[in-house]
């Protein structure tokens, strides 16, 4: 099966889907809503065939909001290719880099979120769709009836295209929402179907995870000379299309491991530069820089004098010799002044973000340091 042409270019929008709620849980049911914030998001198909043989598609990518502009980045990842696409968003056009190939296209802010392949709007199921609901602290997880898993599955996570396929049948579904403020603020959705086509049965698994933060402090900067640069995009339809490649794109598979896949993407994607393969390195002013230590397990940020030390395995922070912070529950010794505090906790917001732009989690590190 082929990727869908909508990978190409990003006129293709997913369609919505939202189910009256006729359910008397007390459940949230709305999504976070801003002008400004940023939206992360990844998605996964795996097809896996009866000679052992698998067929992959990856996609991951950040979307940052700031009331009528916008910028993104997304790579994908599909068989052995990559590709890699950048846009930003102004005066009701996107300018738009892919593979290297530059155009631009007129679209809606609501167009460019709905082309970003993996469905950023959760869907709230009503009370006829799930066969059981479990709410535990800020997590409410949904398992779906089968027929409902199908509907929902084909309108609207779906976007490979499998509502025009014969033959394939949904068998299962979960969603599973994280609360913040009463608001829902994440998603996870995971399907399982099966295909028979010619005789071949096909398993497939569908994952996608989005997240909404950075409420109210996500910036959009858009500088005098990028404007300059991208006046001489071309409009999306005088794109040449043989320009564009993946051969001068670096190998962008995970690797076995979600550290493996981080200290490969950091290079890649982020720029950071490492001399012995343990410990990485970007700065990015003439006093400020982030430095990761994974034998350590640290994410340290350092400005000027400076430093501030995050341990992901621990869910720790360090600041001096005698401010440590205790993140998973709060506490912190006596010498830990206020302003100390929020740092650390910015510091580990700064961790999630080059974990997201390498299309990993947190909790995908944290849980192989366990």
């Amino acid at each position: 099966m082929m990727i869908p042409a909508a990978c190409v270019l990003l006129c293709a929008c997913a369609q919505e889907t939202q189910p009256e709620d006729d359910s008397s849980t007390e459940i949230p049911s709305a999504a976070r809503t801003d002008s400004v914030y940023t939206e992360t998001f990844r998605c996964t198909y795996e097809l896996s065939y009866p000679n052992n043989t698998m067929q992959t598609f990856d996609l991951d990518g950040v979307l940052e909001v700031e009331e009528d502009e916008a910028h993104y980045t997304q790579n994908i990842y599909g068989n052995g290719a990559s590709s890699a696409l950048e846009g930003w968003y102004y005066g009701g056009r996107l300018y738009n880099t892919y593979n290297g190939v530059d155009y631009y296209e007129d679209m809606t802010l609501d167009q460019l979120k709905q082309a970003m392949q993996v469905q950023l709007e959760p869907y709230i199921p009503a009370k006829s769709e799930y066969s059981e609901v479990q709410i535990n602290d800020d997590t409410v997880v949904y398992t779906l009836t089968q027929k409902a898993a199908e509907k929902i599955f084909l309108e609207h996570y779906d976007f490979y295209g499998f509502n025009q396929v014969k033959g394939v049948e949904i068998l299962d579904g979960t969603i599973t929402q994280t609360i913040e403020d009463g608001m829902i603020a994440a998603e996870a959705a995971e399907f399982h179907a099966a295909l028979s086509q010619s005789g071949v049965d096909v398993a497939i698994l569908y994952r996608s995870e989005t997240r909404k933060l950075l409420f109210g402090s996500t910036e959009v900067t858009i500088t005098d000379d990028l404007r300059d640069a991208q006046a001489a995009y071309v409009h999306y339809s005088e794109i040449d299309t043989d320009a564009i490649s993946d051969a001068d794109v670096e190998d962008d598979a995970p690797e076995e491991t979600a550290e493996g896949t981080f200290r490969k993407r950091l290079v890649s994607r982020l720029g950071y530069r490492t001399e012995d393969g343990k410990v990485y390195k970007s700065e990015f002013n003439d006093s400020e820089s982030y430095t990761i230590d994974f034998p350590n397990h640290q994410f340290i940020y350092t400005n000027y004098s400076s430093k501030y030390v995050y341990n992901w395995a621990g869910d720790v922070g360090v600041f001096g010799t005698s401010c440590t912070y205790e993140l998973s529950d709060g506490t912190h010794s006596s010498d830990c002044a206020e302003e100390v505090l929020k740092m650390i906790e910015q510091v580990k917001l700064y961790l999630r973000m080059e974990l997201y732009y390498c299309g990993l989690s947190l909790e995908d590190l944290q849980a192989e340091s366990k």
